[in-house]
């Protein structure tokens, strides 16, 4: 309760999916952004308004949920200092155009920054939802809620 917008700073997979499912099942929308090495990502997800993090990964990838990397790839593998000043601040203006009621100034796309290699990608959310039914936003299926 009192919730207007989830902002995820998590450094792994299956604690996104919880915030995914809760966002998802209570209505709320979320920022999520992450980083690793030279790359980061940000990614607005409204209610409502497909793909939610299940539409684009049904399930927490193996690499990420402990059997490869121990859930813990930013130990592993470090981040460079830059790259998370800068998505971090991408993430808290999202986050402030919903907290202001902008909803539709929020961004659309993925955007991934490479600040070790200089490049800069905007995918559109929608292009990255596969043709299959969600298990999370479209089935209601919350497992990721279920201890």
């Amino acid at each position: 309760k009192g919730v207007d917008v989830m902002v995820d700073c998590t450094d792994n997979f299956p604690t996104r999916f919880v915030l995914n499912d809760y966002a998802v099942k209570s209505g709320l929308p979320w920022v999520s952004a992450g980083v690793l090495g030279g790359e980061g990502q940000v990614l607005t997800f409204l209610p409502g308004q497909p793909p939610c993090l299940r539409c684009i990964m049904p399930s927490v990838p193996s690499c990420c949920g402990g059997d490869d990397l121990d859930g813990n790839a930013c130990g592993q593998f470090g981040v460079l200092g830059p790259v998370v000043a800068v998505i971090s601040a991408m993430q808290a203006a999202e986050a402030v155009k919903l907290l202001c009621g902008h909803r539709e100034k929020a961004n659309p796309m993925m955007v991934k920054m490479d600040l070790w290699n200089n490049t800069i990608q905007r995918i559109a959310l929608s292009k990255l939802r596969p043709g299959r039914p969600c298990p999370c936003c479209e089935q209601h299926n919350y497992e990721y809620l279920e201890p």
